[in-house]
């Protein structure tokens, strides 16, 4: 008996079928193409270098007769540069003459895509070639002068290499409590997770993690208040010693204030405490569960390590770069987008849950409850951010005498301003689930709350998460407006930097700077949010 085997053909797609249905014309198409925009770009930067980017000029020199940005003015209206835009103008109508001739004679839809994209790309280096042109027949010197200080902004990153070296068993060992504070966070938030969605709260692995945290806390209290946690041992406690804590009673002397801030002070910092040797904890359960070969026959349990895992790296991660900033002087891009960073991840963490439970509460059919969320809502989405910002810290926290920081000020603000907006997009997603699966669900014997929780809700945030990342993008740029609260110069973000050197300099080079950082910290964001969106997509995909 013969046994015939069925060749197949490889598949329409990747990117040696992509090269294998190519033809002279169009291979001639694309790579003219990708030369022009090549060229304008290499070209720039190789006759700017040579010319020089910025000099230094003698003290006292005025800078009429000697200005750092005069080589670069000196390199853009170079007859190099000239030749440059020329050539590329020339090669970009030669790429359009090939693809025009050879798209009537393309043999196959990988040809004709290399031709149009060579010409989009012709097209492309062209369009900079003339801006450059055009920017050419304007006052460079001026420009250069004004904006192209490339020296200020290197002098202004705050990131030295030698300090950074010269540092360096200081940064790593200040990243390790980074590290395992993140890992930490999220074991807990693992384990409230699994108490509130499994049908026993104190299923196994969840009971062992449950009695270790809780053995830790009380390890971890004995050890705080008999003073063994000091020097390299600090970290331990996150907060003063408990034993300093003002506890004193709302019912003690004094002003009324004053005794309620030792309350919230004292509470507040037993329950840091608390979480974070429950954490430890926590931690410890997951590891014997792992030891033991858990790992293989419970599901659960290896999402917890893996998010630990991750969570642990990028803890690690952010801690060094927390170490390199710390490097870096008071007033400096750098420390700029730190706290841009922290501003920003802060207040999302407040606006995506709050907004969560406002959508919740605004789709109630209930008057009572719908109504204090939708005025919440209205007001927020209704009144600008950069008013809120101002009136919660000109206005409100000094008239109510609360002891409130104007960068945590800021923080509350930017959450509670998209809560707002996040509610809205989730009530967005929730809306969006077919009626049908809640009725399905209440069928099934689940209550209205367990529907919401194990059917529509999960459903309902995984079709919000391309919005709610680009509403955290828009967060990123809003915290260029926290600069009216008047921060320090260790506190200012990205914009207020950039408002300060200038102030100092008047060169507007520091407003590039300060657009550079925004860049830097929204780009990959973006392209987080096209990853995303391309992953969940559904229906029409392109246009063109």
């Amino acid at each position: 008996m013969t046994l015939e085997v069925d060749h197949r053909a490889p598949p329409d797609r990747g990117i040696r079928y992509f090269m294998a249905n190519q033809n002279a014309l169009s291979w001639a198409s694309l790579w003219l193409g990708i030369g022009t925009l090549v060229l304008v770009f290499a070209g720039t930067f190789a006759v700017i270098t040579a010319h020089g980017w910025t000099q230094a000029c003698p003290e006292g020199v005025s800078a009429t007769v000697c200005d750092g940005t005069d080589p670069l003015a000196e390199g853009i209206m170079s007859t190099g540069f000239a030749r440059v835009l020329w050539t590329t103008i020339v090669l970009g109508l030669v790429t359009w003459a090939v693809a025009v001739f050879s798209l009537r004679r393309y043999d196959s839809k990988p040809a004709k895509e290399a031709t149009i994209a060579g010409m989009v790309l012709g097209a492309q280096g062209v369009a900079i070639a003339l801006f450059l042109m055009w920017f050419r027949g304007s006052d460079v010197d001026r420009f250069a002068r004004n904006f192209l200080d490339i020296e200020l902004i290197g002098s202004k990153i705050g990131l030295v290499w030698s300090e950074i070296t010269g540092n360096a068993g200081t940064i790593l060992r200040a990243a390790v409590p980074w590290a395992l504070h993140l890992a930490i966070a999220g074991l807990v938030v693992w384990v409230v997770w699994r108490m509130l969605t499994a049908d026993e709260p104190f299923v196994e692995p969840v009971r062992t993690v449950v009695l270790a945290g809780a053995a830790f806390v009380a390890v971890g209290l004995v050890l705080d208040l008999t003073g063994l946690l000091t020097g390299s041992l600090s970290w331990l406690r996150i907060t003063d010693r408990l034993g300093d804590i003002d506890w004193s009673s709302p019912l003690g002397e004094g002003r009324f204030d004053d005794r309620v801030d030792g309350i919230v002070q004292g509470v507040g910092s037993l329950l840091r405490f608390a979480l974070l040797w429950f954490g430890y904890g926590a931690a410890a359960g997951v590891a014997s569960h792992a030891a033991r070969g858990r790992l293989r026959t419970d599901a659960h349990l290896r999402v917890a390590v893996r998010a630990a895992l991750i969570l642990l790296g990028a803890g690690f991660a952010v801690g060094i770069v927390k170490g390199m900033v710390n490097t870096a002087t008071a007033l400096s891009f750098s420390r700029g987008a730190w706290n841009t960073l922290i501003l920003s991840v802060a207040g999302a963490a407040i606006g995506f849950i709050g907004g969560l439970f406002l959508s919740l509460f605004a789709m109630s059919s209930r008057a009572v409850v719908r109504a204090p969320a939708r005025i919440y809502i209205n007001f927020f989405r209704g009144t600008p951010l950069i008013w809120q910002i101002s009136f919660a810290g000109v206005g409100l926290v000094p008239a109510m005498q609360l002891d409130i920081e104007p960068y945590w000020i800021a923080i509350l603000v930017l959450g509670f301003n998209l809560a707002a907006y996040s509610a809205e997009v989730y009530r967005a997603g929730i809306q969006s689930i077919e009626r049908g699966q809640m009725e399905a669900s209440r069928t099934l014997g689940l209550s209205y709350l367990q529907s919401l929780q194990y059917v529509i809700v999960p459903q309902a945030i995984r079709r919000v998460i391309p919005p709610l990342l680009n509403e955290f993008v828009i967060l990123i740029k809003d915290t260029s407006l926290v600069s009216v609260l008047g921060l320090t110069l260790s506190q200012k973000e990205l914009l207020g930097v950039g408002r300060t050197i200038y102030s100092n300099t008047f060169d507007a080079t520091a407003w590039l700077g300060a657009a550079a950082g925004f860049l830097i910290i929204t780009l990959p964001m973006i392209r987080i949010v096209t990853i995303v969106e391309r992953r969940m997509r559904s229906g029409l995909t392109s246009v063109i």
